[in-house]
């Protein structure tokens, strides 16, 4: 966990979001991963990321998505930081060891691609040097997901920061940072990632421990990937019928919430 003085002037800060789903036909719950991700990102806490600064949708397909990264490319854009959301279906690649997420491939309704993340990472580190990736789905080397039941609660919170000081206080610290590509995934290789009506237990319990987080203690911190990541280990695998073991790679050291 960091700790750190809040910026005493503005910071030129852009930053970027892609908050992304596709049910792949029975996986009702993204829709509310993408809303409550939503949520959080535009609050104080998550970093005050204005709505224009936010692609996002629950039935995400492969060619607008890609299209919208080139086009981003082609105007020479550079992002101070950008932030890649995933919640759905998903499996790896036994050749490749690549995640793959399932995403429409437009050409009829309830037609599904998979899309290897190379792909988005190859577009992506060319528009920004510090990236974030949140994986919400299963990373199994074959297609059998067992169903999982999780309990969702949307924490309301009284606020002390402003969207203004969240959104200054994320670029201050990100601009004292290295460069670098964190990802977070809810599972590790060739397991499964629960999933219920309210959406995917990694998101759900990712999202209520920033909110109880940034509502407790010392103002002035960050809470980190890393600390993100040590404190999933230890509530997503509670109470679970198989083994779901979030993972990660990358420095870690990139924000996800603000107090």
């Amino acid at each position: 966990m960091a700790f750190y003085n809040a910026p005493s002037k503005q910071i030129a800060y852009k930053p970027l979001a892609f908050l992304l789903s596709n049910p792949g036909g029975n996986l009702m719950g993204t829709t509310s991963d993408v809303e409550n991700m939503f949520y959080f990102l535009t609050s104080p806490y998550g970093g005050a990321f204005r709505q224009e600064e936010i692609v996002h949708t629950s039935n995400v397909a492969e060619k607008p998505l890609l299209t919208t990264l080139d086009t981003y490319i082609q105007r020479r854009e550079r992002f101070d930081y950008i932030i890649f959301y995933f919640s759905g279906h998903g499996q790896t690649n036994s050749s490749t060891r690549d995640l793959q997420i399932c995403v429409g491939n437009g050409s009829k309704q309830n037609s599904y691609a998979l899309l290897p993340i190379s792909q988005i990472h190859s577009r992506i580190s060319q528009l920004t040097s510090k990236s974030l990736y949140i994986f919400d789905c299963c990373r199994t080397l074959v297609d059998s997901r067992p169903p999982l039941l999780g309990d969702r609660f949307l924490v309301e919170s009284q606020m002390p920061l402003t969207k203004d000081q969240g959104r200054q206080m994320f670029a201050e610290y990100l601009r004292k940072q290295e460069s670098d590509c964190t990802a977070l995934y809810s599972c590790s290789m060739n397991q499964s990632s629960g999933d219920n009506a309210n959406g995917g237990l990694y998101t759900q319990k990712l999202i209520d421990h920033a909110w109880n987080w940034a509502q407790a203690g010392q103002t002035g911190q960050i809470l980190t990937a890393q600390d993100t990541y040590s404190q999933s280990m230890s509530f997503v695998s509670q109470g679970q019928k198989y083994t779901q073991t979030p993972s990660k790679s990358g420095k870690l050291r990139l924000p996800f919430a603000i107090k």
